[in-house]
């Protein structure tokens, strides 16, 4: 895979399928253009930022991640956010039994984590769709999200977006 770590890296058009672990990342404040790219495949996490990172990862694609049965097709964690306008997560192959998040394909946690999914089709997790947790905050107006093994949408003090509330779409 490819990290940006307290660093800046830009890996538009990047193919980092088949990952041993992740995909693409960004923690400790890093920031990482991934845009157009394509982390499917990612033994734990296709896309993840943590600590304060930033992934730009709109149109990307993170398919079939997690099949060490823990992972998340995107994982935002403490801070983290990643920006996945029209981007894809289908298929989370994680199946663990301690816990629910274990198998959501997007999950956010913690103050100010997010992912802004507006557009992106998020379908077929093993468990969840969408889980927020803990004050984070999870976007995917205009998307789609569904098919997914036991629910949709969780929200564990958190805030998922999935309707545009007035004015016209």
């Amino acid at each position: 895979g490819i990290t940006a770590w307290g660093s800046q890296v830009s890996a538009e058009y990047c193919d980092c399928t088949n990952s041993g672990y992740y995909g693409a990342q960004a923690a400790h404040g890093g920031r990482l253009a991934f845009r157009y790219s394509d982390a499917s495949d990612a033994t734990r996490h296709g896309i993840r930022a943590s600590d304060v990172a930033v992934v730009d990862a709109d149109s990307a694609v993170a398919n079939r991640c997690g099949s060490d049965g823990f992972g998340s097709n995107l994982r935002a964690f403490e801070g983290g956010v990643i920006n996945f306008t029209n981007g894809t997560a289908i298929d989370n192959l994680a199946n663990a039994s301690t816990g629910l998040a274990n198998g959501a394909a997007l999950f956010a946690y913690g103050a100010g984590a997010a992912i802004n999914a507006p557009g992106a089709t998020i379908t077929g997790a093993a468990r969840v769709g969408v889980w927020a947790e803990r004050g984070a905050t999870i976007t995917t107006v205009g998307g789609t999200v569904s098919g997914n093994g036991v629910a949709n949408f969780v929200i564990v003090d958190a805030t998922i977006v999935n309707e545009k509330i007035g004015g016209t779409s």
